[in-house]
């Protein structure tokens, strides 16, 4: 059921414009999907199935999902891969960055930029390379084998930790039991609230902080080239700490993925509208680009009057039934603002790059791609998301006003 809903939601893509979907190359069935070894993609690919299977070149970026995602040894993805599923295998190339989620994550290939992992178990093999910015992972059990070499920082945040790789730079761990057998080259800062053990092996060239309920084991044969400080987790910080540690994970996976899954349903819903109500995205665009001032003024009133509106209606036993009918209408002006306003963000910023026409279907992808990173930032964010709620809401009426009054002097 749960792979129909998936091939679902990558098919009512195919109903999209020729333009888009020239620009995506979409594949989707009930088995598996594959990308032949013999294949190049030159677009960007959507791929979905029971099993997803990638052997061959991909030009763009990659968003896959299913049951099982591989990326064999013989592919090579040379943007980005957006990945979820129960388990995913990462043997190919990935020349950008890799945003994956599932039970089981498998990395064996090569990734050039950063990594953002989340899994109930991440597994690092040893012929792994990851060449560029920084991998992140959160999961229950995660194992970096000897011999995976990350360039950059390297931070894991999990249950049962096990680290045998080398890192160029700095290492951040914290979990439960933590097992270090690899070269760390700068400063490494770990946190244990179970157990830590320094195997045979391991080394730090630069400073080691860490933190345990007690001194960690250090058996023959470790290192530390710089200073070690230890700061002693008592019973209480200790179960404090787990607690701590396991609610920030949680938090922190949850807010990453609805986070994701938000910007990927308000895509979807914005390439949606702007395929079909071309026209009157376009008078949107133009009330807003003639009438920002103007847009901005109703999209306040709008956003502030109608709350106070709905609070009088509804403590009168006469206008409780218009309460009731107001608010729906006020939450879905709310979030039509935002899609509104992520195409008409996206359509400007085509224009003045040199875009005479900018399809609108591009425009709502890059607009929520662009708006979605400024509403991340603090502060900042909720600015960003006020100005767009209220311009995107004075704009709608304004063009509602237009068509409005074009039909009346029709009529």
């Amino acid at each position: 059921m749960k792979t129909k809903i998936i091939i679902f939601a990558f098919s009512l893509l195919l109903l999209l414009p020729v333009g888009f979907v020239s620009a995506y190359d979409i594949r989707s069935t009930e088995g598996t999907t594959t990308i032949e070894s013999t294949e190049t993609v030159q677009d960007d690919l959507m791929i979905a199935g029971q099993s997803v299977q990638i052997d061959g070149v991909i030009s763009g970026d990659v968003y896959a999902v299913g049951q099982t995602v591989t990326v064999s040894s013989n592919a090579k993805i040379l943007g980005n891969l957006f990945t979820a599923g129960q388990i995913i295998n990462i043997d190919g190339i990935v020349e950008g960055d890799l945003f994956t989620a599932g039970a089981n994550v498998n990395i064996t290939g090569s990734v050039k930029n950063g990594i953002m992992a989340f899994a109930g178990m991440i597994s690092v093999a040893p012929k792994a390379t990851l060449d560029s910015n920084n991998a992140t992972f959160f999961g229950g059990t995660i194992d970096i084998s000897k011999n995976a070499n990350f360039s950059r920082d390297m931070i894991a945040n999990g249950g049962a930790i096990n680290y045998k790789g080398t890192v160029d730079n700095n290492l951040t761990i914290n979990g439960g039991t933590v097992d270090v057998s690899g070269l760390v080259k700068k400063d490494a800062t770990i946190t244990a609230s179970e157990k830590m053990v320094f195997n045979s092996g391991a080394k730090v060239d630069g400073n080691l902080n860490y933190s345990s309920p007690k001194q960690a084991e250090f058996k023959n044969g470790s290192q530390v080239v710089g200073e070690t400080k230890f700061t002693q987790l008592v019973e209480t910080q200790k179960k404090a700490g787990k607690k701590n540690s396991m609610n920030w994970f949680a938090m922190s996976a949850f807010k990453v993925v609805t986070n994701f899954i938000s910007m990927i349903s308000l895509m979807i819903v914005a390439i949606v509208t702007a395929a079909i109500c071309k026209k009157y995205s376009l008078n949107v665009i133009d009330k807003l680009k003639t009438k920002t001032w103007a847009s901005l003024g109703w999209g306040l009133l709008v956003l502030f009057v109608t709350p106070i509106a709905f609070i009088i209606l509804l403590i009168t036993i006469l206008g409780m039934p218009i309460a009731f009918l107001i608010l729906p209408i006020y939450l879905v002006l709310i979030y039509f603002a935002k899609v509104f306003a992520t195409i008409c963000t996206g359509y400007f910023i085509l224009k003045s790059i040199g875009k005479n026409e900018p399809n609108l279907i591009w425009s709502a992808v890059l607009g929520v791609i662009v708006l979605s990173i400024i509403m991340m930032i603090p502060f900042i964010g909720f600015l960003a998301k006020l100005a767009v709620i209220s311009l995107g809401i004075g704009a709608m009426v304004l063009a509602l006003k237009a068509y409005h009054k074009n039909s009346s002097a029709k009529a």
